[in-house]
Order: C-alpha cells, then sequence, then structure tokens
C-alpha cells in the first residue's frame, strides 16, 4: 500500500509561502511531498478543503486530510521525528521538552542554568540579592502616616448627613 502526501498551495497566499520556506530546508521531508499549486486548472480539489496550506494524505484509497494550521502541526511532527536524539530528553516532551524550559534537571546543583533568564544585575546566583524590605522604617513616619489617616476619616464624617429622624 503506497503513501503519498500531497501538498495544496497558493503562490499568493504568505503561510503557504512560509510553509515552503521551512520544507526547503529539510530536504528528506521535502522531496517526499507532491506540491500543488491550487491556481492550475487541472489540480483537483477535494469537496472537504476549505484553506490552504492542506496536506492530504493518501494510503491506498484511504486519505487524511489537514488544513491550515494543522499542517504546520503536521510538518512539525515529521521534522521532530526525523532529528536524530542527540541529547538527553524528558520522559514527557510536553513536560520538560518545551523551549521554555531544559529537557532535564541537574540533580546535584540547585541553581537556576543562566541560560534559561539573565540576571538583573549581571552576576550569577551566588550573588544572592536580598529581597526583603528594609527594617528601618520609622515610628516617625508610621505616626505621620496615622495623624493623616484621623484627620481624613475626621473631614469624610463631617461630609457624610446625619440620618433622618422618622417619624
Amino acid at each position: 500500500m503506497a503513501t503519498e502526501f500531497i501538498l495544496l498551495l497558493s503562490d499568493k497566499c504568505t503561510f503557504c509561502n512560509n510553509l515552503l520556506e521551512k520544507l526547503t530546508k529539510i530536504p528528506k521531508l521535502d522531496s517526499s511531498i507532491i506540491k500543488k499549486n491550487i491556481h492550475n486548472k487541472d489540480v483537483y480539489i477535494p469537496s472537504d478543503i476549505k484553506t490552504v496550506p492542506a496536506l492530504i494524505h493518501k494510503q491506498g484509497d484511504n486519505y487524511t486530510t489537514y488544513q491550515g494550521k494543522e499542517v504546520f502541526n503536521w510538518i512539525d511532527s515529521q521534522i521532530s521525528r526525523l532529528k536524530p536524539v542527540s541529547e538527553i530528553v524528558s520522559y514527557d516532551p510536553t513536560t520538560m521538552g518545551m523551549s521554555m524550559s531544559d529537557s532535564f534537571s541537574n540533580l546535584s546543583d540547585n541553581n537556576p542554568m543562566s541560560h534559561c533568564f539573565q540576571f538583573l544585575d549581571n552576576n550569577s546566583y551566588n550573588n544572592k540579592i536580598d529581597m526583603t524590605p528594609p527594617q528601618s522604617t520609622s515610628n516617625d513616619k508610621k505616626a505621620v502616616n496615622d495623624k493623616k489617616l484621623e484627620e481624613f476619616i475626621r473631614i469624610r464624617n463631617q461630609q457624610i448627613p446625619s440620618e433622618v429622624n422618622r417619624v
């Protein structure tokens, strides 16, 4: 049973052009996909295709279609399948293998890996910055703030009308 991959594209579509550019960087994958421009009159477009890029995966009489973002996701999955595993990877790639995290952790070192972020003072983690607020708040500031609060409450209470006595 022969497997065929047919990519329906439009040369007027930016997404299609980006996909073609991405494919040319992976010759093994690029050569296994038949590309057809939907603007050619002799290209048959199945009725379930509503957007481009669209990929038709044919296996004998059966076929699966991918459209729009699904095509990019399929291409990315094929690229990751073709990449040789040359580094330690986590058990669950969706947990640790994303671009926001390392694909492994170091059990013997509790310091963060400096390539994951940049320290504000451009120093390493060992030069810890004390983030606690200073304890030297003066009692004078507290007393001034208390007086301002009491004055505010007094003025507010004067502005509130008194209750109306009902008979």
